[in-house]
């Protein structure tokens, strides 16, 4: 190639700018343009991801999570706010009177589910991506924590957690923590 033909795009691009430049720039005398000049504003935030919605896991009421309908509905008692040893704080609804013993805990972290040691793949609970999480803390037979995608890099954990005499499974444990996380979905609204 010739160092003519190397030089014709970039000759060409200081030819469009020149006359864009031109073009641009009034004639002394003239009248100004109708259209005052555009000034840039702020940068336009970042879209949300599709499904989630802007929940503060640092501010969120966890205990507000459950309505107080909905636990009397699912036979439980509560809420009853709690804080890890870890600062983790949550809220846990418990039925104890009689079988399935069990608990439902509702709380939230700053790890995207992304990040999360999954059990399966990824499903839908209302408009939220949702994953089936593998905790190293409690039996996995005995409970079914599921993490919602509520914000980039945070999840909020709904948990079902048997605790009775009975023979529990942790597909039986899922049954039991689906239609609450469906209900803790509801309860964040649009």
């Amino acid at each position: 190639m010739g160092k003519d033909m190397r030089r014709a795009p970039f000759m060409g691009a200081i030819t469009a700018a020149l006359i864009v430049t031109g073009c641009s720039a009034g004639v002394a005398g003239s009248p100004a343009p109708s259209n005052p000049p555009v000034t840039p504003g702020p940068p336009a935030a970042e879209p949300a991801m599709p499904g989630t919605r802007s929940i503060d896991m640092t501010t969120f009421d966890f205990c507000t999570a459950i309505s107080p309908a909905q636990a009397q509905s699912l036979e439980v008692k509560g809420p009853r706010p709690g804080t890890s040893p870890s600062g983790t704080r949550s809220c846990v609804w418990t039925h104890y009177l009689s079988e399935p013993v069990g608990s439902y805990l509702v709380s939230g972290g700053n790890i995207g589910i992304d990040a999360m040691n999954a059990v399966g793949g990824e499903f839908m609970v209302g408009r939220y991506r949702a994953v089936i999480a593998r905790s190293s803390i409690t039996d996995f037979e005995k409970e079914c924590s599921i993490l919602l995608d509520v914000r980039p890099g945070q999840s909020l954990q709904v948990s079902f957690t048997y605790s009775g005499s009975q023979r529990m499974t942790h597909d039986l444990a899922c049954q039991k923590a689906r239609p609450v996380a469906e209900m803790v979905v509801q309860n964040l609204g649009p």
